[in-house]
């Protein structure tokens, strides 16, 4: 099995897993103006050194709180992008990680540097799956901002309703 399968592997579990759990993901991207999920310490520095990075960890929304899952042992997936290189790295950790940065050694890895990105599945796959973590921070954000309308006017979006 070639790296390559490796990551396309990988990130087909992560795409199913954002489906089931998307909590358990946090995005570091260039694009957003602040790192998405609970964790504000998530590698503040290491986007502009890294490019895109994915985290998935095991984690439970309770009381509006994401927490570690308790019924799962814990675990850490860091997918990066490194746009300099074009590189795709995949770090799989066997106990938690809050950014690349801290961690020390991953417990597997698989990394594969490519002459043109976008002829390659598993980057294609990344970005799909990283332009759908945007989407969803930017609707989090816009249902916040909603919900605090909402409270302030309480007919707001009820234009619609009696048409």
């Amino acid at each position: 099995m070639t790296k390559e399968q490796l990551l396309n592997i990988t990130l087909k579990q992560l795409k199913e897993s954002l489906k089931t759990s998307p909590e358990c993901f946090l995005l570091e991207d260039p694009e957003l103006k602040l790192p998405t999920g609970t964790n504000s310490g998530f590698g503040n520095s290491s986007s502009n050194i890294l490019g895109p990075t994915i985290l998935w960890r095991f984690r439970v929304e309770l009381g509006g709180k994401l927490i570690p899952d308790p019924n799962n042992a814990t675990r850490s997936i860091i997918v990066t992008y490194t746009p300099a290189l074009k590189q795709l790295s995949c770090h799989i950790y066997f106990r938690e990680v809050n950014n690349i940065n801290s961690a020390i050694m991953a417990d597997a890895q698989a990394t594969v540097q490519y002459e043109v990105p976008f002829f390659n599945e598993s980057y294609r796959r990344f970005m799909s799956l990283r332009k759908k973590l945007i989407q969803r921070s930017r609707d989090k954000e816009n249902s916040e901002f909603l919900k605090k309308l909402n409270n302030i006017f309480p007919t707001t979006g009820d234009d619609g309703l009696l048409k």
